[in-house]
């Protein structure tokens, strides 16, 4: 059940699921599959569609921005962040945190923007509390709570 759960998250963050690639990020392949890197990453908002990873003695080619506010290196994240505040959300992605708001009603909400009440704008102050965050609205986004920030944010 716990597999069914985790498969259903990383889908929704994700989008489309590489599910053969055990141990490493659903945005990643292996080394010969550098052709099935370029088709399934999404068209990136700069640089490279896919980029070359090294985990122990393996080489995988992982999306460079696999979602909008994301990327697979630190560098790449903080260049694109206005905030300069850069998560690392797993071994293979880095994505930009509190850049912007996300309301119930957005449909283009990205992993890091901050789950905001109606009646504000800005991702700094305007953010649910840890009990609206788990609420109905804060599961429209997948949104969690985020100690480090104090926040709660798209993706966690």
């Amino acid at each position: 059940m716990k597999f069914v759960v985790f498969a259903a998250i990383v889908s929704a963050v994700y989008g489309s699921v590489n599910t053969t690639n055990v141990g490493r990020a659903p945005t990643c392949y292996g080394e010969k599959e550098f052709d099935k890197c370029l088709e399934e990453c999404r068209t990136p908002d700069s640089g490279a569609t896919c980029d070359s990873e090294i985990a122990g003695v393996n080489m995988y080619w992982c999306c460079h921005n696999p979602t909008p506010g994301c990327y697979s290196n630190y560098n790449d994240a903080m260049s694109h962040c206005s905030t300069k505040t850069v998560k690392k959300v797993d071994d293979y992605n880095y994505c930009c945190q509190m850049d912007k708001c996300c309301h119930h009603d957005d449909d283009d909400c990205n992993i890091g923007d901050v789950c905001c009440l109606d009646s504000c704008d800005d991702p700094l102050t305007c953010t649910y509390t840890v009990d609206g965050c788990s609420g109905k609205y804060g599961e429209l986004h997948n949104c969690g709570w985020d100690d480090k920030y104090s926040a709660c944010t798209v993706g966690l």
